[in-house]
């Protein structure tokens, strides 16, 4: 089963003092829905992943102060944590939700192979669709 876990948590930002939510996005575990290689589940995960990434890479610094992405191709964990600047975060946030819109979809047509859920320290919830 894959685990998928959204997290926010307050940061200030070292240069400017200036206060944003770091937002983590975890995706740890095969999905098991098919052997390795012809697993639509995993495949359908492995895109939301990636679109993801090159969503935020495509950001500048006026909207993203920094992101990286952790994992080990063919691991089946990746993280990808994102810090906003305050400008960026509704546009940041929405990539966010996007993402995990559909790992919603896939939680809700596969329950027995993904799973969600939301960890959030601020005020201002994230997306529980």
């Amino acid at each position: 089963m894959t685990q998928v876990k959204l997290r926010q948590q307050g940061v200030t930002l070292p240069e400017t003092n200036e206060y944003t939510s770091m937002l983590c996005l975890t995706v740890e575990g095969h999905a098991g829905f098919a052997p390795h290689g012809k697993d639509i589940v995993c495949a359908a995960e492995s895109i939301l992943v990636q679109a993801m990434a090159g969503a935020l890479d495509r950001l500048d610094e006026k909207l993203l102060y920094d992101f990286a992405v952790d994992g080990t191709p063919g691991s089946g964990c990746v993280g990808i944590t994102a810090v906003p600047t305050t400008r960026g975060w509704e546009r940041v946030r929405g990539v966010f939700e996007n993402t995990m819109m559909g790992f919603s979809l896939l939680a809700r047509n596969y329950p027995k192979y993904v799973s969600v859920a939301y960890e959030s320290t601020e005020k201002e919830d994230l997306y529980e669709g």
